[in-house]
Order: structure tokens, then C-alpha cells, then sequence
């Protein structure tokens, strides 16, 4: 083995730790370097031994009692304030402790400023961002009305004291835009202050939030309460893509709920019912406890052969996509999709922001970006998408039942006009066709090239052929044409 080049430092170094290796103790360090340590130089060395290992030791602090005793945390001890020095209401410091509020949140009300985190999607399009562009500013608006409750926006200039400094792509670099805060809904309703949302009834946050995602109760009626959120924000995402999504992006996020949250946590282990031990549980609604939202959901027995035939036509899904010259990477599949987490990472903010009216599945129960794409890349060449997808299901099972029902009530709230028009699946073929061929048989194609380049130079000459009865050297000399003398003109001829 090529043994290392090292400076005579780093030498020395090795030595020391190989002469250390088996001492079990630090006196017993100690003592075997202090014979080789003039008297002078051991007590600095002595003590940056013990500095030393003493950040490795374990150290007792009462942190954990910090974060799960909530009367610790007060205005005094937290420094957590808002950009202009003003103290936060005591159960913001405390839900933002606790990990309950998240980082956007912390950071737009202490800093004035929010860099939104890389995702996957088309550099030609806008950010994925902007779909999800209202929702921030109404987060904004809400957290600097507490900073700047006793003074009036109208007519004050564009800086950090009254924006948020944001941070999102463009193209391929970052660009630093001053976002206005909204203080006010469509409607001409205020936003709650920070100090009275804790005050609100859990009905008013939950018609609230709705307001702010403009989406109507009435229409939500048919699904159960777990995922009503879900299904505001799919809504949303399809009313305010840019560009807009295709019908396949629907359904593949559709599926997608119902695979991860009903389908992959179902408990096959019992013969009769793959609920029955979910059953047991005592009810509490809460967005950890899937089995419930599995049963809130579904509402009925779900056999286990349901399970078994749902999650093995599904599985192939699940792998991972290959590109290459004849199956090309879709950008815009990928692009649609993460708008779509855009909307629904801002959602659940302004959700726990509200103080959770609303309980929601966490996002790994909701979305999967894997599946997602290969299901949309399947969906584009099947003429009938939905008939495809119920086979996948199981026609007369469950979760087909459930899917229609998701299915007309997204439908019913997002009309065909919100959808980009699908080519047919006849023509799409036809053109991966073509690619395929192209990319199998580059002779062909050069033939081709040469053939236009043939054609081109033909028609130059073509052009070059033409002659005018009338002397071109001199640009006055088609004026002597009398207008008497039409039949002049017919001596022109084209070769």
C-alpha cells in the first residue's frame, strides 16, 4: 500500500495517539505524557487535556425539562421576538419549543426574511413557488400585524421594516424579492392577530382557514374531517398551477392518498377484517393514529383480499423510473407535482399556524413522488384513465367506492377549464414512435437532414430563375410603362 505523504506535525501526532492506544484512563494519559513534557509547558498542556475531553463527556442540564415543562418558557427567558423587538404572545415561544411551528414561521416574523428550499422542477417554468405565492402572504400579513398593529401600511415604502425579504429561483440562480404582506381576505376580512387566535372557536379557525384557501364547506360535506384539508389543498393547487396541471396530475395524487394512508397501512394479518384491530382503539382523533383515519374514511369492513389484489397491481409503481432515448425524462409531470407540495407545505403551515383546527395525515401518508410520476407516465397513454384506475383498485372494492367519492367532490370544486387539454394517447404513441425510431436508427435521420438541405438549395435556384421584362439596372426604368399598355405586362415570364 502507497503510504500518505504527512508533515512531520501530523507524524508526531500519529505517534502520540499509537503510545495512548491502550491506556484505559485520563491519569494514566497524564502520567505517560508527563514524562516527556518539560515542567513549564505541562500545567497550559495538562488543562487543554481536560478542556478536551470534557466536551465529549455527558452533561447534565434540565433541557428536557426546559422543553416539556411549558411554564419554563416565558418572555423572559425566550429570546424569541419579532423583528422590530416587540415580545411574541407566550404560547407562540412555547409551540415553537415544542417543534410545533415550523422554521418559515420562526424565521419571517425574527428575520424578515424566508429562502424557500430547493425542489425538483423544470428550469424553463417559474418557481414552483409561485402557485403556493398567496398562501405566504397571508402568513405574512398575519405575523407582521402583530409587529406593526398600531401603524398603518397605506402609502409606506417597500422595505425589510414592512416586507418579507424572500429568496426563490429564477431560471437557474436565486432572486431576492420584497414581499407585501396581506392583511385581508378577498372578502374584505381581517386576519386574526396572533394575540387572539388561541381565543378563537375551533369552527371560526377552521371557516377561516377555508376562506383563505377560497373553498367552499358545503362542497367538503362528503369527506370525512381528516381529510378535508387535503382535499382544500388539491383544489387550491389545480385553481393556481402555473402552468396549469393536466387531469393525469389529479388522479395520480388521488391514488396516491389512498395507496399510502388506506392501503399500505391496512392490517392484513387478520382473515375476516383488516380493521379489526384498528377497531380497538379508543378514537382519539389525531394525525398519528392512521388506523382511525383509515376507518373514518373507508366507514365499513375492508377485506384482506381487497388489500392483497390493490397493493400488488399497484407495486410496480413504486419503482424507480428509467430514461433514455426512447422513454425521456417528463419534466413537466415532475414540475405539476411539486407546485403541488408547494401548496401543501404552505397549507399545513397556515394550519399550524391556526393552531391545528383541522387534523391532517402527515405528508408521507399523502404524496410519493415515485409513484406519483410513474402513474401520470402510465395515465398519458390510456384512453380511458379512470376506467384504469378503478381496475387497479378493484372494481367492486372499497377503495374504488372511496376514489369515486374523492374523486367528485375534487371535480365538483375544480371545472375542466383549470386543466391543460391531453393529446391523445393515438398521437402521443405515434410520436414516442418516431423518437424511438429516431433514436434507434441515426442514419435515417441524417438522410433526412440531407434531404432538406437538398430541397432548400433547390428552391434557392428556383428563385434565382426569375426574369422581368423591364431593365433592372435601372430602378426609373419601370416607370415608362404606360398604363394603356397592359398587354406589356403579360410579356413578363417566370422559368
Amino acid at each position: 500500500m502507497e503510504q500518505l505523504n504527512s508533515c512531520k506535525r501530523h507524524i508526531q501526532i500519529r505517534r502520540v495517539l499509537l503510545c495512548l492506544e491502550d491506556t484505559g484512563t485520563i491519569q494514566k494519559v497524564l502520567q505517560r505524557l508527563s514524562r516527556h513534557i518539560t515542567k513549564d509547558k505541562w500545567e497550559a498542556i495538562e488543562q487543554l487535556i481536560y478542556n478536551s475531553v470534557s466536551g465529549y463527556c455527558k452533561t447534565y442540564t434540565n433541557l428536557a425539562s426546559h422543553f416539556g415543562d411549558s411554564s419554563l418558557i416565558t418572555h423572559s427567558n425566550s429570546s424569541l421576538v419579532t423583528y422590530g423587538g416587540k415580545a411574541l404572545p407566550n404560547w407562540f415561544p412555547m409551540a415553537f419549543h415544542k417543534g410545533q411551528l415550523p422554521t418559515l414561521i420562526a424565521n419571517a416574523i425574527v428575520s424578515h426574511r424566508v429562502i424557500l428550499p430547493t425542489q425538483v422542477e423544470s428550469m424553463k417554468q417559474p418557481s414552483a413557488y409561485t402557485c403556493s405565492a398567496p398562501l405566504r402572504h397571508i402568513i405574512y400579513g398575519i405575523l407582521l400585524l402583530h409587529d406593526q398593529c398600531d401603524k398603518s401600511y397605506e402609502g409606506t415604502e417597500l422595505n425589510k421594516d414592512t416586507c418579507i425579504e424572500e429568496w426563490n429561483r429564477e431560471v437557474k440562480g436565486q432572486k431576492r424579492l420584497l414581499v407585501k404582506p396581506v392583511f385581508s381576505l378577498t372578502d374584505s376580512k381581517p386576519l386574526p392577530h396572533l394575540d387572539s387566535i388561541p381565543e378563537l372557536p375551533i369552527e371560526e379557525r377552521r371557516e377561516l382557514l377555508l376562506c383563505m384557501l377560497d373553498c367552499d364547506k358545503s362542497k367538503l360535506t362528503d369527506l370525512p374531517d381528516e381529510l378535508t384539508l387535503v382535499c382544500a389543498a388539491i383544489i387550491y393547487w389545480v385553481k393556481h398551477a402555473q402552468p396549469q396541471v393536466y387531469y393525469r396530475h389529479l388522479v395520480a395524487v388521488l391514488v396516491s392518498i389512498i395507496k399510502l394512508l388506506i392501503i399500505d397501512t391496512a392490517d392484513v394479518s387478520s382473515s375476516h377484517n383488516v380493521n379489526q384491530d384498528a377497531q380497538t382503539c379508543d378514537g382519539k382523533n389525531s394525525s398519528g393514529d392512521h388506523e382511525f383515519i383509515m376507518i373514518s374514511v373507508l366507514g365499513k369492513e375492508c377485506p384482506s383480499k381487497h388489500v392483497v389484489g390493490a397493493r400488488s397491481r399497484l407495486h410496480k409503481f413504486t419503482a424507480t423510473p428509467t430514461h433514455n432515448a426512447a422513454h425521456q425524462f417528463d419534466a413537466s409531470i415532475v414540475h405539476g407535482f411539486s407546485q403541488f407540495q408547494a401548496c401543501l407545505r404552505e397549507i399545513m403551515y397556515l394550519n399550524k399556524l391556526l393552531l391545528v383546527p383541522y387534523t391532517c395525515p402527515g405528508p408521507a401518508y399523502i404524496f410519493n413522488g415515485t409513484f406519483a410520476y410513474q402513474l401520470c407516465r402510465e395515465l398519458r397513454t390510456r384512453k380511458q384513465p379512470d376506467l384504469f384506475i378503478l381496475e387497479l383498485l378493484g372494481r367492486s372494492s372499497v377503495f374504488a367506492t372511496f376514489y369515486n367519492k374523492f374523486h367528485a367532490v375534487v371535480l365538483e370544486n375544480t371545472p375542466s377549464e383549470f386543466f391543460l387539454q391531453e393529446n391523445s394517447a393515438r398521437s402521443w404513441k405515434k410520436e414516442k414512435k418516431e423518437r424511438s425510431a429516431k433514436a434507434s436508427n441515426p442514419v435515417c435521420d441524417s438522410a433526412r437532414i440531407k434531404d432538406e438541405s437538398h430541397s432548400t438549395s433547390r428552391s434557392k435556384k428556383a428563385k434565382s430563375t426569375i426574369k422581368i421584362a423591364c431593365e433592372v439596372n435601372n430602378k426609373f426604368s419601370g416607370l415608362t410603362i404606360e398604363d394603356d399598355t397592359d398587354s406589356d405586362l403579360s410579356d413578363m415570364e417566370m422559368y
